[in-house]
C-alpha cells in the first residue's frame, strides 16, 4: 500500500513538473525557429540563421511567460551576432509560441 501511493505522489510531481511551468531553453529555441520559419516563409529562407537561444530567466506574466534572452543570429550583410533581448512566450496546443 506504501509504495502504491509513494509512486502516486512521484507520478504526480512528475507530470506537474512536465506539464506546467516556464519554458525550456530548447523550448524558447524551438518557438524561435517556428516564428522565424513563419514570418520568411518562401521569402528569404535559409538567410537567417538562429543558433542558439540561452535562456537567461523567465518570470510569470498573464497568460504566459516574459523570458529574458541571449541569441545568436546569422543574417545577410549583418553576419553572425549575439543580443539579449526580452520575449513573451504563452503556451498553445502547439506548444510555446512568442507573442508581440
Amino acid at each position: 500500500m506504501k509504495i502504491t501511493q509513494i509512486l502516486s505522489v512521484g507520478m504526480a510531481c512528475l507530470l506537474t513538473a512536465c506539464s506546467g511551468g516556464e519554458p525550456s531553453e530548447q523550448e524558447i529555441f524551438d518557438a524561435a525557429q517556428m516564428q522565424l520559419e513563419n514570418t520568411l516563409s518562401g521569402v528569404a529562407e535559409g538567410m537567417i540563421t538562429i543558433h542558439a537561444v540561452k535562456k537567461l530567466g523567465c518570470s510569470k506574466a498573464d497568460n504566459g511567460y516574459n523570458c529574458d534572452i541571449e541569441s545568436d543570429v546569422e543574417r545577410p550583410f549583418v553576419g553572425r551576432q549575439k543580443a539579449t533581448t526580452q520575449i513573451r512566450l504563452i503556451n498553445s496546443d502547439d506548444g510555446w509560441v512568442i507573442v508581440q
